[in-house]
């Protein structure tokens, strides 16, 4: 019942993106932060070690409303606060996390305010990661004034997707602390529960009870058309995240950004380019879905040794248009010796 569930939304999600104008592939909450920094800073999410940290944060439905019912999550992206706490980049070294977990949830709060029990505010909830996480020296970057900073091309690492189902989102972070020394603190704004949302967290990895109230973390969500349909044989399922411009369409001349994460390491692929998304998932004889039709391009990729082939491309003025975009991996201990992204979708205008 659950698969057929899911294969239904999965036709309606794709029904109204061939029907409906491009979107971003991704939202900004709060929406009126997408160009504006927030103003306020919060590191709990970055914390160095011994600090580990337990996260909750709370998304109104409102704020999420550009990600269709049913579209796959991929990935969520933060920017350094404008502040002179913060240095012009960080890490100075990579910083490293034994334990970095997130877990995705509809919400299950019926009153206005998150409760100081964390598994009691998630209904349905999955871990879209776990383990070790790295964040490259000087990743993020400090611009100053006015801001707002670039969000990451990090995402987090999601190591597989999480299936939007409508409604308010409950995202959890929780880890151990990084190695790497002082924390940069992220963007972030006010907790407001009737509007967008708020935030709560614990002072320790895998905590259970909220013990602070704290101010709520501007971050971009990214998403994807599925499903991807195969699991590589870590378990992991790889995706592919777009980030060109906040808004659509993408201006040419211009570029977008292309990442395949959570890949196999050291192994080829290569990028599926087509004008847009089938009806219905075309399934594979190894599992795994062809999302793009019909593919007109096929670009060959390296995946890198941290399992993540990064990819600028810069698109000319005489190239315009709606393109959909997935990514096929090899993976020698998956079904077939190969899997599948999700896809996503793209426009190009003068």
């Amino acid at each position: 019942m659950n698969h057929l569930l899911r294969g239904r939304c999965s036709a309606v999600l794709v029904a109204a993106l061939i029907a409906a104008p491009v979107a971003a592939q991704s939202v900004v909450v709060p929406n009126a932060n997408t160009t504006t920094s927030g103003g306020l800073s919060l590191n709990s999410l970055f914390r160095d070690a011994p600090n580990a940290r337990t996260v909750q944060q709370l998304v109104r439905a409102s704020e999420l409303s550009g990600i269709p019912t049913g579209a796959y999550l991929v990935g969520i992206s933060l920017r350094a606060s404008i502040t002179t706490s913060n240095p012009a980049t960080w890490p100075a070294t990579p910083a490293t996390f034994n334990n970095y977990d997130i877990t995705l949830a509809q919400s299950a709060v019926s009153t206005s305010t998150l409760t100081s029990n964390f598994a009691a505010n998630m209904q349905n909830p999955v871990q879209v990661r776990s383990g070790p996480w790295t964040i490259p020296a000087n990743h993020y970057v400090n611009n100053g004034s006015p801001g707002p900073n670039p969000f990451d091309r990090l995402y987090f690492e999601f190591q597989k997707p999480y299936q939007y189902q409508g409604g308010d989102l409950i995202i959890h972070a929780t880890h151990d602390g990084q190695a790497a020394g002082a924390a940069i603190f992220a963007d972030c704004v006010t907790s407001n529960t009737s509007t967008y949302g708020e935030l709560l967290y614990a002072t320790s990895y895998q905590a259970t009870t909220a013990t602070n109230n704290s101010n709520f973390n501007v971050m971009r969500i990214h998403y994807g058309v599925g499903p991807a349909g195969l699991a590589g044989a870590n378990g992991n399922s790889p995706r592919l995240v777009l980030s060109s411009n906040l808004a659509p369409p993408t201006p040419v001349p211009g570029t977008a950004h292309f990442a395949v994460v959570s890949a196999a390491p050291n192994v080829g692929g290569a990028l599926i380019v087509g004008p847009g998304i089938l009806p219905t998932p075309f399934g594979l004889p190894n599992g795994a879905n062809l999302l793009v039709s019909p593919p007109f391009q096929v670009v060959p990729i390296a995946i890198g040794p941290n399992g993540r082939f990064d990819l600028t491309l810069a698109f000319p003025a005489n190239i315009v248009g709606r393109f959909g975009v997935q990514a096929a991996v090899f993976d020698p201990g998956a079904s077939g010796g190969a899997v599948a992204t999700n896809a996503v979708l793209f426009q190009l205008s003068p």
